[in-house]
């Protein structure tokens, strides 16, 4: 160990002891994260409605997803940003890679 000062702490070697494998992210992951990321911010009731259809499987038809699509980008873009000021997106990532439902605390409804 090398320490400098109280803040700088350091190793000049290190020995694996086990070996954890990555995860592997599926494509269905990575559209539960997006969704995740544009629900983190306040959306409308008909995106709100489409995500919860898309995450439990009721409804992943091309059109309903074209349909979608534009505003989810945008959203999702913006709500990235947002979320992870929020410190929210570590918390979006491990709700992504399950299969449960949209938890309360990720969709927020637009006020309109």
């Amino acid at each position: 160990m090398v320490r400098e000062g109280a803040m700088k702490l350091g190793t000049t070697s290190l020995q694996l002891t086990r070996e954890i494998p990555l995860p592997i992210l599926t494509m269905e992951h990575r559209i539960r994260y997006a969704i995740g990321c544009a629900l983190s911010c306040q959306q409308s009731k008909e995106f709100i409605y489409w995500a919860t259809r898309w995450v439990d499987g009721t409804d992943r038809s091309a059109a309903e997803a074209a349909e979608a699509e534009g505003a989810a980008w945008a959203a999702a873009e913006a709500a990235a940003w947002a979320a992870a000021a929020a410190g929210d997106l570590l918390r979006i990532a491990e709700w992504a890679v399950t299969i449960r439902p949209i938890p309360k605390w990720l969709a927020k409804e637009r006020i309109t």
